[in-house]
């Protein structure tokens, strides 16, 4: 089996997981036989060696876990090794950027523009849509800062590498 994971919990600690196989798991290098029994699908039990714990789980909209263990409250965002990496790389790729213009990935026709000059945008975050060949497709944001230019109206059309936003 042998799947790697990386599991922030609430928000500040990120713990290294790798689940050996079905009965053994590791936390932080750390091996622990383990067995889970389903009660419902919030309830579980979890066997960690000699101890037994009732373990009431939360799914949140967002992909964070929730659970109760032992009387304490855990919130965690698990992610696959390979998720964890590429979201450093895209982290650093922000962070060493000083600006990025937003080109048209395709000609189309602008339908919305969801920001304005001065407003601050996050990485991933939804800048306009641009309807092409019938389908509105949401251009994000490459990085983070804040707009500095817009280069196109709502309503224009544009071609392929034309010039959308700046953001600094």
């Amino acid at each position: 089996m042998n799947n790697e994971f990386v599991v922030q919990l609430n928000s500040d600690k990120k713990l290294c997981v790798e689940v050996e196989s079905e009965n053994r798991i590791s936390f932080n290098g750390k091996f622990f036989d383990v067995e889970l029994s389903k009660v419902n699908n919030h309830c579980f039990l979890l066997r960690a060696g000699s101890k037994v714990y009732d373990v009431t789980l939360t799914r949140w909209d967002n992909g964070t876990l929730g659970f109760l263990i032992a009387g304490n409250y855990f919130e965690a965002n698990v992610k696959t090794k390979l998720q964890e990496k590429a979201d450093e790389f895209l982290k650093n790729k922000v962070k060493s950027s000083h600006h990025d213009i937003i080109k048209a990935p395709m000609p189309g026709l602008v339908l919305q523009i969801f920001k304005e000059v001065g407003d601050r945008v996050e990485f991933g975050e939804p800048l306009l849509i641009l309807e092409a060949m019938k389908m509105e497709n949401s251009i994000k944001s490459t990085a983070t800062g804040t707009i500095s230019e817009i280069y196109i109206n709502q309503g224009s059309s544009v071609e392929k590498g034309a010039k959308l936003l700046k953001i600094e």
